[in-house]
């Protein structure tokens, strides 16, 4: 009878091993692949948007410049006056720009050159003194004016990333008297400099030694490397023509997957270790301390991965194996929780996060009748300490303007970092309305005001302040943001490092980027 209840015992626990295996290489296994799926292909979208930037920062310089009265003049009557004062060593190191060129409106190159950053010359650009050359050509075909032109061509100093606008009069005003193209490198230098920023490295690799098929423009390859420690995004790099001339490549370590795998390894040394208890207990032990234990955890891993379960249902209070699953499966939870609701550089809430804790705080203060302040704050110079010390610098700058932001407010208010150089700050409370937030935005403007050490440097920055209420200024986030955002850009258009409050004043400021600097 003892053997044969053995027997029995050890068959039904092989029976839930299997069954067991089978759920978590069917169902969960394969989601920890797809989550790590997104996370590499969201890397390489921030890469590619990150060129997408770098082609804007270009393009407002060219704007700048093309839609100058001074530029309408020079395209029409070339002047050596023009060209000593502007056109200098100085104008190409400053902008970081390895070509300027102006073309008149016959395709003629008016003025133009190359600037080698390693030798410290100038050099001559052969596309461009044919007007009949490709790379003119497609340059100076504009479907609207204005307009602008943007691509990566080759050259003497290599692959350069450039944006061509036609030049008008200040106002935008035409005939065109031709037009103006400028150009960053776009070599590996300066694709690893875009990865420094990005805290992610990238690779460069020729079309032909791609372990993937060439994705088409815009797409993105995602597999598993060779090794199955990584997994690798890749993207197209094309040039004017439309013609591949390098594939970019990101690699994400599978830390999804790793934990994953731990988690499952646990779960089945527990099991097995349950099996020597298992053995010595009659079948009703079994099923009150194995059977409807690990059912429950099962289900309730299947119901977290559909976002339906709750982890209350995870039996973390047990002592044994079972116990140790369950810690560990809502560690994993919270972790990835953490990733998505965290800004990575700063440790504040990201957007996500603070839209989530935004509508909890607005409930609970329509419930009690009580006031919300929105405070939205956008840094002033951060742009200019980004390109006289570098990213790096940048950041821990960032870093030092949550930590400050932090102690300044209440434990209660929520400081959040939106993206780029824009946070927010949310509390409840305010009886006193404008008078109480006036006093808060004074309070983050004076965090402002000490320098802030950088690797060796001291930097001061200010910040634009716009502030709004609920529900006296709006009766919904949405238009409760709209209205600090405005109040915000009011603040810049009276010079910055100033507080303003939502008001009348406000309503015909409008909401977005109006300066030229780039939300990183």
């Amino acid at each position: 009878m003892k053997r044969r209840v053995v027997e029995i015992l050890v068959a039904t626990f092989v029976a839930m091993t299997l069954i067991y295996g089978i759920v978590v290489v069917a169902t969960i296994y394969p989601r920890f692949a797809e989550i790590e799926h997104a996370a590499a292909e969201q890397a390489m979208r921030r890469v590619l948007l990150a060129i997408e930037t770098a082609t804007d920062e270009i393009d407002v310089l060219v704007n700048d410049w093309s839609s100058w009265n001074g530029t309408y003049d020079f395209a029409a009557a070339r002047s050596e006056t023009d060209i000593a004062a502007n056109l200098v060593d100085e104008t190409f190191v400053g902008a970081r720009l390895a070509l300027i060129a102006y073309l008149d409106p016959d395709r003629r190159l008016v003025w133009g050159c190359g600037w080698d950053r390693d030798s410290g010359t100038t050099v001559a650009l052969p596309d461009f003194e044919n007007p009949e050359s490709p790379v003119v050509r497609v340059l100076t075909e504009f479907s609207e004016i204005p307009g602008r032109i943007t691509g990566i061509i080759d050259s003497p100093l290599g692959y350069l990333l450039v944006v061509a606008r036609p030049v008008l009069t200040g106002t935008d005003g035409g005939p065109a008297h031709g037009t103006m193209v400028m150009g960053r490198r776009f070599d590996e230098t300066a694709i690893g400099a875009l990865g420094a920023r990005l805290q992610q490295e990238i690779g460069v690799l020729d079309p032909s030694a791609a372990p993937v098929a060439l994705p088409d423009k815009g797409e993105i390859a995602v597999r598993v490397a060779d090794n199955g420690n990584t997994m690798n995004a890749f993207a197209g790099l094309y040039d004017l023509f439309g013609m591949p001339f390098a594939v970019l490549e990101v690699a994400l370590p599978r830390n999804v997957t790793m934990a994953g795998r731990t988690a499952l390894v646990v779960t089945l040394i527990a099991v097995v270790g349950l099996a020597g208890a298992v053995l010595i207990v009659v079948i009703g032990a079994i099923d009150r301390l194995v059977t409807r234990p690990l059912s429950r955890l099962s289900e309730t891993i299947l119901e977290l991965i559909d976002s339906s379960g709750h982890l209350e249902d995870l039996p973390v209070a047990r002592r044994d194996e079972l116990g140790v699953v369950a810690r560990a499966v809502r560690e994993m939870h919270h972790a990835i929780l953490e990733i998505a609701h965290r800004d990575s550089l700063t440790g504040l809430p990201n957007r996500m996060s603070f839209y989530e804790r935004a509508d909890h705080m607005l409930s609970a203060a329509q419930r009690r009748g009580s006031r919300v302040a929105l405070l939205l704050i956008e840094l002033e110079g951060f742009r200019a300490v980004n390109d006289a010390h570098g990213h790096q610098a940048g950041d821990m700058l960032l870093r030092d303007i949550a930590r400050r932001l932090s102690v300044t407010v209440r434990e209660s208010d929520v400081v959040a970092r939106l993206g780029g150089d824009e946070f927010v700050v949310l509390g409840e409370g305010f009886p006193g309305g404008t008078e109480e937030l006036a006093r808060m935005g004074h309070k983050i403007l004076e965090a402002f005001e000490q320098a802030i050490d950088i690797g060796g440097a001291r930097v001061r920055i200010g910040g634009s302040v716009g502030a709004s209420l609920y529900p006296d200024d709006a009766p919904d986030l949405d238009r409760l943001l709209g209205c600090a955002d405005r109040a915000m850009h009011a603040a810049r258009r009276r010079g910055g490092s100033c507080f303003v409050r939502f008001g009348p004043e406000c309503a015909d400021v409008p909401v977005g980027n109006g300066s030229a600097e780039p939300r990183w």
